[in-house]
């Protein structure tokens, strides 16, 4: 889980604000919540329908948005608006972007799910006051020990 700002600015969008996939794993999704409203003009998250369901090399590597209209047409690419609150679920596999926003800054919270700890980041299970029944390979991220006093 995470959450992330994404802020005002008149210049276009690089890194995780110009078209990509994701490689996080083999198989995963994420969830995402706007905690503040976004429209057009606070950076919306955008998507390539089908793309998704491609097969192709995981190298990380940027799509410039010439490229991306002249492969899958306007009609393809998908602006998610939505008041603070709003969420959905994606497969990050398929080429998305979150656009720079111009007027407000958004703030979004990210969930994901995937198969394998993500190599990006270094996970430590917490502990809690009593025991979760939880599978501990499905729920390896939750906390797995009791502490005992």
């Amino acid at each position: 889980m995470g959450l992330r700002w994404s802020f005002p600015n008149i210049e276009t969008g690089s890194g995780l604000q110009a078209f990509h996939r994701d490689y996080d794993d083999w198989r995963f999704i994420k969830v995402f919540v706007y905690l503040t409203d976004v429209d057009n003009d606070s950076g919306p998250h955008v998507f390539v329908q089908g793309t998704h369901h491609e097969h192709c090399a995981m190298r990380l590597r940027g799509y410039g948005d010439a490229k991306i209209m002249e492969a899958y047409g306007e009609d393809k690419i998908v602006s998610i608006t939505g008041t603070a609150g709003f969420g959905f679920a994606v497969d990050t596999h398929g080429i998305h972007k979150g656009i720079v926003p111009r007027q407000r800054p958004r703030l979004l919270l990210q969930i994901q799910y995937s198969l394998l700890p993500v190599y990006l980041y270094h996970y430590r299970p917490g502990t809690s006051q009593r025991a979760l029944p939880l599978d501990r390979y499905i729920n390896r991220l939750f906390p797995s020990d009791v502490k005992k006093y």
